[in-house]
């Protein structure tokens, strides 16, 4: 997340302001993006506190359960879409239509990097 946000601030102020949001529509889109980040990665991480798992990605290998209520009914991975949505919410303050190619790179680089290994481990430990 944090090189995601520091792409879109690279590429802002790299290749300048290639506007097409105004700001009186990205600035409130933005803030209804973190809005719902904060839902939904909120929601995620006390669900996880209270079925007592661990919600650190790094130690899939020390979950006590898996959860499957709440929000992880409509996504597999409601943090994850937090992060995105925080993402998103930074390209939207930028304004900058190129910052967009950060998007799909997060997605990417999530999906291969944390999200298969997470999931094979937590098959090998609730089938």
């Amino acid at each position: 997340l944090l090189l995601g946000i520091g792409a879109v601030w690279l590429i802002t102020r790299t290749l300048g302001q290639l506007t097409v949001i105004p700001e009186n529509v990205g600035d409130p889109l933005a803030m209804a993006s973190w809005g719902l980040a904060t839902t939904f990665g909120g929601a995620g991480v006390v669900q996880f506190v209270r079925a007592r798992t661990t919600v650190d990605p790094h130690r899939a290998n020390r979950a006590s359960s898996l959860v499957t209520g709440g929000f992880y009914r409509i996504s597999r991975n409601p943090m994850y879409l937090g992060l995105l949505l925080l993402l998103i919410g930074a390209v939207l303050r930028s304004g900058n239509v190129a910052a967009l190619i950060v998007l799909p790179a997060f997605i990417a680089y999530m999906n291969r990097f944390q999200i298969q290994p997470e999931e094979r481990v937590l098959t090998e430990l609730f089938g």
